[in-house]
């Protein structure tokens, strides 16, 4: 406990001192971003967060383009938990993403908020953004495209991890989704097979792509179908007894 006390008192010392010089900076250049962004992550470091606050707006009044900046004070804002703090922090985070789009730390803050308010689909929508702006496009269209040779060679394992894995970065693919359909109705997980069957189509419909609509309706009906077959067998066994 005492070492940790006198290495908190050293690191106190080490901020106020870096303060000192950052200071001494802004006196040659008082508009210097980077110095005021210096002093406001050693004043928060200090848990002095008012004044972390104050140095990170008067870097945003020099240059409004901070994406960090208001990162920071979105941060600020969660571990002060003031009147306000889930609007002032996601604001802070929109400001971020608007300049930052593709700033992991910030989607996924943004998305926590998001959760806490049992908004659970825009958090998904919001790390979907994210995740799918990490691969590039014809990686997954290649993902793809060995997933449909697979499931053509019948290979439905092998099919279904390429299948799955452009569902992770691209949960929107209607392609995809009925290559899913197909495969998990080959494997005979029917229930899955009409999730996705079911899933494709109301996809179809928001992009108006059409072309998978016959694909999707074949699962679905082929399932139908099992089902009628199995509730004929059921009353037929019953008549039986």
């Amino acid at each position: 406990n005492c070492s940790k006390i006198w290495l908190c008192l050293r690191n106190q010392k080490d901020f106020k001192k870096s303060i000192e010089i950052y200071e001494e900076g802004l006196k040659i250049d008082p508009q210097d971003d980077n110095l005021l962004m210096n002093i406001a992550n050693s004043y928060s470091a200090m848990g002095e967060y008012a004044k972390a606050d104050e140095y990170y707006d008067k870097a945003l009044t020099f240059n409004p383009d901070l994406a960090m900046a208001y990162y920071n004070k979105a941060k600020l804002a969660i571990e002060k938990k003031d009147d306000l703090w889930k609007e002032k922090s996601m604001t802070y985070l929109n400001h971020c993403i608007k300049i930052m789009p593709y700033f992991y730390e910030s989607n996924i803050n943004k998305a926590s908020l998001l959760r806490e308010d049992s908004k659970n689909e825009e958090a998904a929508e919001v790390l979907t953004k994210v995740i799918e702006a990490t691969f590039r496009p014809d990686f997954i269209m290649a993902v793809l495209q060995r997933g449909i040779a697979y499931r053509l060679e019948g290979k439905m394992p092998q099919a279904l991890n390429d299948f799955n894995t452009v569902l992770l970065y691209q949960p929107h693919n209607v392609q995809n989704l009925s290559n899913l359909a197909q495969t998990y109705y080959a494997m005979r997980f029917f229930n899955e097979a009409s999730h996705f069957a079911a899933l494709g189509l109301k996809e179809a419909e928001i992009q108006n792509r059409h072309d998978c609509d016959a694909e999707f309706s074949e699962v679905i009906n082929r399932i139908n179908a099992l089902s009628q077959t199995f509730v004929h067998l059921n009353e037929n066994g019953k008549k039986d007894k």
